[in-house]
């Protein structure tokens, strides 16, 4: 038997942000891949039991076609393929895009499945919609995290 105080135990990397917030009766462990390139790479490594994607969009203008490709790496990965996502995106601006815009520009047009109650069963559809929200809008917030939360079981 080998005592464990003799060896280096590998460490494993942690992102930059991660802790631990519950609303309502839903736990949700938060992880922020943000500065990290490539994160579908590594989220894996967080998420062993995932009950769905929160995926938060807070970039200009020009890093747009970046986030696009890390979602759509994200939706097309197998291990995502019966996920809800939640893509949501705070505007401390008023430059920044409507929820329609947003759609557009994350390749989305089409394929968010609705706000409200949508039933899915019996469909191929992923749950997928986007929200827009100013910093300040606490509903707006609530509103988001209430759709996700009809589709975690």
């Amino acid at each position: 038997m080998t005592d464990l105080s003799d060896e280096r135990i590998p460490e494993i990397q942690r992102p930059p942000y991660s802790r631990l917030s519950i609303i309502g009766r839903i736990k949700f462990n938060l992880y922020d891949f943000g500065e990290l390139r490539r994160a579908c790479r590594v989220w894996k490594d967080y998420c062993a039991k995932r009950d769905a994607v929160v995926y938060v969009v807070n970039a200009c203008m020009e890093q747009f076609s970046e986030a696009r490709g890390e979602l759509n790496d994200l939706l097309s990965d197998e291990d995502f393929a019966n996920v809800p996502f939640l893509i949501f995106c705070e505007t401390p601006e008023p430059s920044y895009p409507s929820e329609k815009e947003l759609c557009f520009l994350l390749g989305l047009t089409g394929k968010t499945t609705g706000k409200g109650r949508v039933k899915l069963a019996g469909t191929n559809a992923r749950p997928l919609e986007v929200f827009v929200a100013k910093p300040s809008n606490r509903k707006q917030h609530q509103d988001a995290i209430k759709w996700l939360s009809q589709y975690i079981k």
